[in-house]
C-alpha cells in the first residue's frame, strides 16, 4: 500500500444488511481496487454520527496502511465542511470525534473531500 500516493475513503451509511445503524467504509487505491472494507455497528442511527464515525475509521485505517494523500467521497455536506474548513472554536463536539479527526488528518500530506449528491 505504501506505493500508492492517493487513497479514497468511501463512506456509505447503508450496510449490506440494509440497517441504518451500520457504518460501511471502503479504502480504495487509485485504480479502484478495494484495499480494506470495514463494516461496523454504529452506536446511533443518526446520519452525521455514522458519517463522522466512518471518517474516523477510514482515516485511522489509511494511516495504518501508510497512505500520504486521501480523498474522501461522501454525500454529507456537514462532513465536507469538517474536512475543508474545520468547525471553529465555538463548535460543540456532540459526537466526540472532532479532535481525534483533526489529529488524524494532520498525519496526511493532503486530505480532500468530494461531496456527491
Amino acid at each position: 500500500m505504501k506505493d500508492f500516493q492517493r487513497c479514497f475513503i468511501l463512506i456509505n451509511n447503508m450496510s449490506l444488511r440494509n440497517d441504518p445503524s451500520y457504518v460501511r467504509v471502503s479504502l480504495k487505491d487509485r485504480e479502484g481496487k478495494t484495499i480494506r472494507k470495514i463494516e461496523e455497528n454504529a452506536l446511533f442511527s443518526d446520519k452525521n454520527f455514522r458519517d463522522i464515525s466512518g471518517l474516523y475509521i477510514g482515516l485511522k485505517e489509511a494511516g495504518h496502511c501508510g497512505v500520504k494523500r486521501i480523498m474522501v467521497l461522501t454525500d454529507n455536506s456537514f462532513l465536507g465542511t469538517i474536512i475543508k474548513n474545520g468547525l471553529g472554536e465555538s463548535y460543540v463536539d456532540y459526537y466526540g470525534f472532532y479532535h481525534d479527526i483533526k489529529r488524524l488528518m494532520s498525519n496526511f500530506e493532503e486530505v480532500g473531500v468530494k461531496v456527491v449528491a
